[in-house]
C-alpha cells in the first residue's frame, strides 16, 4: 500500500475561529505524530451537525471517499461528524464499506483496515 491518504475534518455550530483553529491544531499535532503526511483540511464553520447534507467541506468529503481519494478520516471526536446518531451510524457504515477509517482523536478509532490500531489486535 503506498502512502496513507489522510483526511482531517473539522466543525463548529457557532462559527468560533477559534474553536475551529483548535481543532485544526490538534488534529496536525496528531497527523505528526503519526506520521501522516499531507492530510488534506475539510472543515465547516457555523454548521450545525443535525443536517450532514447541508455542510458543503463535509459534502466535500464525502465526494473525494467515493471517488477513493481517501483512506482515512481524521475527526476531534464523533460529534464532529454529525449530532444525530443514526446519521452518524449510517455514514460509519459506509466508510467501513469503502475500507475507510476512522480516527477520533479524542475517541475511539473504528475500521483500522487502513491504520494500525494496537488496541484492536
Amino acid at each position: 500500500m503506498g502512502e496513507l491518504r489522510v483526511a482531517m475534518y473539522c466543525r463548529v455550530a457557532n462559527a468560533a475561529q477559534a474553536e475551529m483553529d483548535m481543532q485544526e491544531r490538534l488534529l496536525r499535532e496528531y497527523a505528526v505524530r503519526n506520521h501522516f503526511r499531507n492530510p488534506r483540511f475539510y472543515g465547516d464553520n457555523g454548521y450545525s451537525g443535525l443536517r450532514m447534507e447541508d455542510r458543503p467541506g463535509f459534502r466535500q468529503l464525502c465526494d473525494d471517499i467515493a471517488a477513493g481519494r481517501v483512506d482515512a478520516v481524521m475527526v476531534k471526536d464523533i460529534s464532529r461528524i454529525g449530532r444525530r446518531f443514526q446519521d452518524v451510524m449510517f455514514w460509519l457504515d459506509g466508510l467501513e464499506k469503502l475500507g475507510v477509517s476512522l480516527v477520533a482523536v479524542n475517541g475511539p478509532m473504528l475500521g483500522c483496515r487502513a491504520v494500525e490500531n494496537d488496541f484492536l489486535d
